[in-house]
């Protein structure tokens, strides 16, 4: 074969590859979307408007140090309560208007919320707000590391907000939770699945965090790190529908069960709880408010621990 015809062979084989390889992309690297997602560049083009209300959830310490421009802080104790042993539950109806209204947030506003950990603590907030029948409220698919990254405003201005009247639409407030009976209930039923999205170390018990009174996991709840539903070391951002859908599905959380996921306090869990509800659409999901600090505290009830 003369040396023009090689090259000219050697280009089809190339452009077959990279052909082939970008149609396997484009099949497995579908980005989520969904009416309360927003990533960070669409945040940079909405973050001045007046009706957006941006929701920094990260410690106070962390907001001083530099925050998204015009942001609020809220983190986990403002919305949280605690009850005898129990901590991290969520808030009352009225604590959580009195915050909300407190920092100049209106029910008519755009709720735009942030945080420091690939969007968990963000999920737990969304999910509160909606439990009290609030849903204007977008995640960002990130965090304040990826919008610090890409050189986007910052600012270390303590932002004080007008006092408002915030109430929560009036109604049954049941959405996306489950109770300790639930999850009872759910031990013995094959049409609802268990699953607990703590480390690995915290599902075979080898590891007890502050909180928890016993190590362990609640019987038959399978696990689900809720660090594999990111691309963690890319950005903290969502992984791909195709691959969140292929995690779930292997393990047989699907479609057609309820689902009920736990963690320690309820946070890492409603991250889960708000990638299938909101990006892969599942109808059937709730999160277990009480988690595992609440059912470890309780001696009446099993434990399993060690591998499956």
């Amino acid at each position: 074969m003369s040396w023009s015809k090689f090259i000219k062979y050697s280009w089809i084989v190339v452009l077959f590859v990279v052909h082939g390889c970008s149609l396997d992309n484009e099949d497995n690297g579908v980005m989520p979307e969904s009416d309360h997602l927003i990533n960070v560049d669409g945040l940079l083009e909405v973050y001045t408007d007046q009706n957006t209300i941006i929701v920094d959830f990260r410690s106070e310490e962390a907001y001083l140090k530099g925050h998204i421009p015009g942001a609020v802080n809220i983190y986990r104790n403002d919305i949280t309560i605690k009850k005898g042993d129990i901590k991290g539950l969520i808030a009352p109806q009225e604590a959580l208007e009195e915050l909300l209204g407190s920092l100049g947030i209106d029910v008519s506003n755009q709720i735009v919320v942030y945080d420091g950990r690939g969007a968990c603590e963000s999920a737990r907030f969304w999910w509160t707000l909606n439990f009290y029948g609030f849903n204007n409220v977008k995640v960002v698919n990130g965090d304040f590391d990826l919008w610090s990254s890409k050189g986007y405003p910052m600012d270390t201005i303590v932002v004080k907000r007008k006092t408002v009247n915030f109430i929560f639409p009036k109604g049954v407030h049941n959405k996306y939770i489950a109770t300790k009976e639930d999850v009872q209930r759910a031990i013995n039923d094959p049409a609802i699945v268990l699953v607990d999205t703590r480390a690995t170390e915290e599902y075979l018990g080898k590891l007890l965090k502050k909180g928890a009174f016993r190590k362990g996991r609640i019987p038959t709840s399978i696990h689900v790190d809720w660090v594999s539903v990111l691309e963690y070391e890319r950005g903290k951002e969502f992984k791909s529908v195709t691959d969140l859908l292929y995690d779930f599905e292997r393990k047989e959380i699907t479609k057609d069960k309820e689902i009920i996921f736990y963690c320690q306090s309820g946070t890492r869990s409603a991250l889960c709880t708000f990638v299938l509800v909101e990006l892969l659409g599942y109808k059937n999901v709730k999160n277990y408010d009480g988690s595992w600090i609440e059912w470890s505290h309780d001696l009446d009830l099993e434990i399993e621990s060690g591998s499956l």
